[in-house]
């Protein structure tokens, strides 16, 4: 009854918003389930011999738009070339995209703090003895002692109500672990630095 004397325009802006809440609804929980999915594989994760060049092009075509969209500069940084590992193209694609955009949001929170220094992230991939490392570096807002320990904890997010699942790091961590590597990260005094590491293969 309300709606029949409110303006025909209004109405119809009335319609789209709750359609697009009822969509950003179906969205989140798509993704919730997608993740909680992966905690109950039963199967491990099939791998295959990976060019870690074929890995680094396919994340920076993803996301060099990402970060264009979002003012920050995105340098891709591969300290040695022809360089392999055992495991499964789309995790390792899903780690470190997780791992950029998370960057992305760490310097979006800097600037809404007020400080507009221009946003840069950093992937380097380089070897330390029989491991490859992906480093995804940013200058945003660091991570505090309380929210170190407990970055890798499933439901663990400091975003937003609605604007993170949690399970992004807790999966990615989970993900590594089964592929013989780990997951780490460090304030750098400038930001953070996130670090996958993977065993190479010869």
């Amino acid at each position: 009854n309300d709606a029949r004397k409110l303006p025909e325009s209004e109405v119809t802006q009335k319609i789209v918003q709750r359609v697009e809440r009822i969509e950003h609804q179906i969205d989140r929980a798509s993704e919730i389930i997608s993740h909680v999915g992966i905690f109950g594989r039963a199967t491990p994760i099939s791998r295959e011999l990976l060019s870690v060049d074929a890995v680094v092009d396919a994340i920076a075509a993803l996301a060099r738009p990402l970060c264009l969209d979002a003012a920050i500069f995105l340098e891709v940084k591969q300290l040695e070339p022809n360089l392999f590992v055992s495991a499964q193209q789309v995790m390792v694609e899903q780690i470190v995209m997780n791992l950029i955009s998370n960057a992305r949001d760490a310097i979006a929170d800097r600037k809404r703090a007020g400080d507009e220094t221009p946003g840069r992230i950093m992937l380097q991939i380089s070897v330390t003895g029989s491991e490859v490392l992906f480093s995804v570096e940013d200058n945003g807002t660091g991570i505090s002692g309380e929210n170190m320990g407990r970055l890798f904890e499933p439901f663990f997010t400091t975003k937003a109500p609605g604007s993170g699942t949690g399970l992004g790091l807790s999966i990615s961590f989970g993900i590594a672990t089964e592929l013989g590597g780990t997951l780490n990260a460090v304030n750098t005094g400038k930001g953070a630095r996130f670090t996958l590491t993977l065993p190479r293969v010869q």
